[in-house]
Parts: structure tokens; C-alpha cells; sequence
């Protein structure tokens, strides 16, 4: 088994969670830069697919205008509706990664910072996780605690506790009929 992008992401937010429990902060430092990375490297690879795949589907479109009219008839738009309806609540968020892995990078950055440029990447992070999550009172505190470090004002200690339930997202696979058109003499 080679790992998805994804499984590693996760492996270096791991690990950096590994070495914060042995007490190894240059160790953490580590993992949680290699997220960074590993995140940049997952949204250029799916860029380039995105971007190979419309290019695909574009040609696919001119050559083949039979098939393109037989996916924007009415039954198949019919089911297509159906079958992915609850994708209508959520919205594009552009560059996708992994908001918990970018949440652990900017609470350790946060808990750990060294200097004004770890808060800094603190506060991007949690900045990324904000936009791409939504507001929440967590988050949101954390970043006024960049605030407060930065303008010189006392921060008290905190215990940060993280709950994980173990639940994951699974893959579904959807078929989906389409009705066949026989073509000859420019008709359908």
C-alpha cells in the first residue's frame, strides 16, 4: 500500500503530536513544517489534475457533441439532482487542505512560539482554518492570543484538549444509468 496525499499529511500531524508527548519540541517543529509542505504539494498536484482534467473534458465536449447532449437531457440532470443534492450546502473553498492538520500547526506555533515569526505562522494558520471552516469561538481565541502576545499583554497558560472521536469520511461509489442514442445520418 503506497499512501494517499492525504494519509501523509495526516502521518506528520501525527507524529508531530508523537514527538509534542515525548517532550521533543524541535522534533514537533519538524512534523509540523513537513505539513506545511506536504499540504503546498498536495494542492499543486491537485491543481495540475484539475487543471489536465478540464482540459480533457473541453476536448472530450467538441469531439463528441452526441454525448454531451445525452448528459443535459432531462432524465439524467433528473438523477445526477437526486443523487447529489446535499452537495448545494456546501460552497468552493479554492485550495483544499486539511483544516485539522493546519489547526495542530497553528496551535503548536502558538504554545511554542520562539519568536514573533512563529506567531506569525501561528496566526496564518489559524487564519486558513477560519476561512475554511467558519467561525469558531476556539479558533478565534487562539488567534487573540497571537493579538495579545504581540502587543506586549499578558497571556495566561492553557491546557488545550483535543477530543477525537476516530470517525473518518468513506467512499461511495454512485452509478449512475445513461441512456444510449443511436447516431446515423446527423440524427439522434
Amino acid at each position: 500500500y503506497e499512501g494517499q496525499i492525504y494519509d501523509k499529511i495526516m502521518l506528520n500531524s501525527y507524529r508531530g503530536l508523537n514527538y509534542l508527548q515525548m517532550a521533543d519540541e524541535q522534533g514537533a517543529r519538524v512534523e509540523f513544517n513537513r505539513v506545511l509542505r506536504r499540504q503546498e504539494d498536495a494542492v499543486a498536484l491537485k491543481q495540475r489534475r484539475i487543471s489536465r482534467d478540464e482540459k480533457s473534458i473541453a476536448n472530450r465536449k467538441r469531439q463528441d457533441s452526441a454525448r454531451a447532449r445525452m448528459a443535459e437531457s432531462d432524465e439524467v440532470q433528473a438523477k445526477l439532482k437526486s443523487t447529489y443534492a446535499f452537495l448545494d450546502k456546501y460552497r468552493s473553498q479554492g485550495a483544499y487542505k486539511n483544516p485539522y492538520s493546519v489547526f495542530l500547526r497553528g496551535l503548536f506555533f502558538t504554545t511554542h512560539a520562539a519568536g514573533n515569526s512563529d506567531l506569525e505562522t501561528a496566526r496564518h494558520a489559524l487564519s486558513e482554518v477560519t476561512a475554511s471552516s467558519g467561525e469558531n469561538r476556539y479558533v478565534t481565541g487562539l488567534l487573540q492570543r497571537i493579538e495579545d502576545r504581540f502587543a506586549g499583554r499578558p497571556v495566561p497558560r492553557l491546557v488545550h484538549v483535543i477530543f477525537e472521536t476516530g470517525r473518518a469520511p468513506k467512499r461511495n461509489q454512485v452509478h449512475i444509468d445513461l441512456p444510449l442514442f443511436v447516431v446515423g445520418d446527423g440524427n439522434v
